[in-house]
């Protein structure tokens, strides 16, 4: 179906070298035997709520390249046993990784009632609770509402975090290909209402000294997040995917190099500065652009993963005068055509199941993308995209364009769309 007023992009184009703007030509792993080809562009589904209430959720999930779920629905209920491996079964490729405490745990673990409703979360309240972190005043620091946080830069509480992981990957009742991260910080992370919670200020060393005025501490905080990754990879493997959250992988290429991706939490808002973090992110000057930022994970496994998501939602009129809610989603998978990144949606501004009303399948890319000025534009095998930048911010950064087989079937300029 051909459409109307289809945006006007400029098509004299800079060609840019492979290697600083492509990761599908990038940098690969020497180890990496079992990379797998995905059309293009890469899809994931990021759900914090129970996918098994859906009759359908296996096919609609199995249809995603990576899938990240809640571990406790996943490894606590044996009614839920096979899920993952139900998925595998309908499509091999997908890998389902399991939503991970990086450095916290629920206080509400702990209730007698977790140890059968929760048997993951009750394990894991158990290995952690001597690790409980404390304030100047000695008391337990917190990062969110009912959390307590662990000082991981104690190996023993990461060999009590990583026995846990371990046990629910070998004999839970669903075996993930790995874990998503939260988070990862280039130090600790205290929202003003947590700080309020707390008496006295977060010392995780016990030295009398705050920990956001103590170097050492942030240091071995740093290190902690490293020596826990490496670990978690000797006890399961370098097939065990790690995809970390968090503002340290987005800027910091030697720790990313560490995981197979990173999740791009309300992108592009987290990891880029400025009020135009859009044009922030595909600016091949900045270090940390999305070109770039391709190449600093492990190739194996899939990956690099650079996951894209933002479940907020936005909107706007029409030239018909109608209201469109608009879903970044959109906006995330232009990006990772560009990027070779990795789109999410989700659905009713929650962080759940959410999927594209129209489908892609542009095959694989003919090269890197290429740019001229503001206009950036790149083949595939069935298909191109174009994307001219506008404000570069959000919510409405960019007008873009997708052909496949010849025919537009999405645009955006605004506030004209397609569909």
């Amino acid at each position: 179906m051909s459409a109307p007023n289809i945006p006007k992009f400029r098509f004299l184009l800079v060609y840019l070298v492979v290697a600083a703007i492509g990761c599908s030509d990038g940098v690969t792993d020497p180890e990496a035997e079992n990379v797998i080809d995905s059309n293009s562009p890469k899809m994931a589904i990021i759900d914090y709520s129970s996918p098994f209430v859906d009759p359908d959720a296996l096919r609609k999930y199995a249809a995603a390249d990576l899938v990240i779920l809640e571990s406790s629905y996943l490894l606590s209920n044996d009614q839920h046993a096979g899920f993952v491996d139900e998925i595998h079964a309908i499509n091999p490729r997908t890998k389902v990784l399991g939503y991970q405490l990086a450095q916290t745990c629920w206080y509400s673990w702990g209730e007698a009632s977790q140890e059968t409703a929760n048997r993951y979360g009750y394990d894991w309240y158990v290995a952690t609770r001597p690790y409980w972190a404390t304030t100047t005043e000695g008391d337990t620091v917190t990062n969110w509402p009912g959390q307590a946080v662990l000082d991981i830069s104690k190996p023993e509480c990461r060999a009590a975090m990583i026995d846990v992981i371990a046990k629910y990957k070998r004999s839970g009742p669903n075996h993930l290909d790995g874990v998503m991260w939260d988070y990862f910080g280039s130090s600790l992370w205290i929202p003003p209402e947590s700080a309020a919670q707390m008496e006295g200020e977060p010392d995780l060393d016990g030295d009398g000294i705050p920990h956001f005025d103590d170097p050492d501490e942030i240091a071995a905080l740093k290190s902690a997040q490293e020596f826990l990754v490496n670990e978690l990879r000797e006890e399961l493997g370098s097939d065990f995917v790690q995809i970390f959250n968090g503002n340290r992988a987005l800027s910091d290429s030697l720790f990313a190099g560490l995981g197979d991706g990173m999740l791009y939490e309300l992108f592009p808002l987290v990891g880029f500065a400025g009020s135009d973090k859009y044009r922030k992110a595909l600016d091949i000057e900045k270090p940390n652009n999305l070109f770039t930022a391709c190449n600093w994970p492990r190739s194996r496994n899939g990956g690099p993963w650079l996951i894209l998501s933002n479940n907020w939602q936005i909107g706007f009129t029409d030239p018909q005068g109608d209201f469109i809610q608009y879903n970044l989603g959109n906006l995330n998978r232009a990006v990772a055509l560009l990027t070779d990144a990795t789109a999410a949606y989700h659905s009713d501004g929650q962080i759940v199941y959410g999927w594209p009303d129209v489908d892609l399948d542009l095959g694989p890319p003919l090269g890197p993308a290429e740019i001229d000025g503001e206009t950036y534009f790149r083949r595939f095998s069935r298909g191109e995209i174009s994307v001219v930048l506008e404000s570069g911010a959000y919510p409405m950064p960019f007008d873009f364009s997708i052909t496949q087989n010849g025919e537009v079937v999405q645009y955006l300029d605004h506030p004209n769309h397609f569909p």
